[in-house]
Order: structure tokens, then sequence, then C-alpha cells
């Protein structure tokens, strides 16, 4: 298991894991503290939601303006 260690892109990876994993406890703390107020469970979900729903249209369209065969 120590040759994983001396490989480089192992540990960017682990790294970048590690680092994200850390990101997301501190946001899903940080969504906690801020839950307890009543208005904010809904904002919070819309919010989560609302990049999905707005970057899906504009990866439709791109996807509908490049087509994958080139004529």
């Amino acid at each position: 298991m120590s040759h994983l260690f001396k490989n480089k892109a192992f540990l960017i990876i682990t790294g970048s894991d590690l680092l994200q994993n850390l990101a997301i406890w501190i946001r899903n703390m940080g969504i906690l503290y801020f839950i307890m107020k009543p208005v904010a469970v809904s904002l919070i979900t819309a919010l989560e939601y609302l990049p999905i729903f707005v970057f899906s249209f504009i990866g439709g369209a791109l996807a509908n303006y490049f087509s994958r065969h080139q004529d």
C-alpha cells in the first residue's frame, strides 16, 4: 500500500477528494444552522435545485447546437 503514496496522480486525486469532502461537511453544517428558521427549509431546497434546473436548459441548447456527427 505504501507504493500508492508514491504515485503523484493518486496523491492529487486523494487530496482533492479529501478537500471536497471537507467542503461538503462545512456546507452541510452551515445548512443545518440556517434551517433553524422555518422559511429557510424551502429556500434551501429551491436553491439546491436551481442550478440543475438552469444549467439543464443551457446544456440542452448546447447539445442541440453542436452535432455529434461531423457532416
